[in-house]
């Protein structure tokens, strides 16, 4: 009798480990970072805003944009690793009449946007 409780305990345990096993991967497998970006120089009034949500949607990345009233671009935006870092190269340089002097990035808690918009 202790052995087949044992085996039974045993296997619960290894029931147990393969749903959480499945919930691990799940959530690593959808996890998608956010991160928050300030772009400095000439980026009002050049059509920076419309650009980013064109780029950002092209790429698959979702947030927003938005102007603030130092003169900066501000924006969140949620993709994946690849995603962002093609995005932030692209922020780093703007549109064509844009002077994009310095980016300030940081990593934020995992946001989730139906798409990319622009906030004014």
């Amino acid at each position: 009798m202790t052995r087949d409780l044992d085996i039974r305990f045993s296997s619960s345990i290894v029931s147990f480990l393969f749903v959480l096993h499945d919930v691990v991967l799940f959530i690593f497998e959808n996890y998608m970072p956010t991160i928050h970006l300030i772009i400095k120089g000439r980026v009002q009034g050049v059509f920076y805003r419309a650009s980013a949500k064109q780029a950002a949607t092209e790429l698959g990345v979702t947030g927003w944009v938005k102007n603030t009233d130092a003169g900066d671009v501000e924006m969140v935006a949620t993709g994946t690793d690849e995603q962002l870092r093609k995005f932030v190269e692209w922020c780093k340089v703007g549109p064509t009449h844009a002077k994009v002097v310095e980016v300030l990035m940081n990593k934020m808690a995992e946001e989730n946007f139906k798409n990319f918009e622009i906030k004014r």
